[in-house]
């Protein structure tokens, strides 16, 4: 997902409250799987945390 755009940081708290906890399950599992493919994830949980961001936060692309 290089070269991906922007990112947007949301609670995850915020999401299951809007969306229901089904979402937030699905956005956890697709976010590991391209982590996983990308090594992407482990670049955004040290971001996060230089930052200071919450560690439960999902990142979220648009794709497009």
């Amino acid at each position: 997902m290089q070269g991906a755009p922007s990112l947007y940081r949301v609670q995850r708290s915020t999401l299951a409250a809007i969306f229901g906890p089904e979402l937030v399950a699905e956005l956890d599992a697709i976010e590991a799987d391209l982590g996983a493919a990308t090594g992407e994830r482990a670049a955004t949980d040290a971001a996060a945390e230089r930052s200071h961001r919450p560690a439960a936060a999902v990142t979220l692309r648009v794709i497009g």
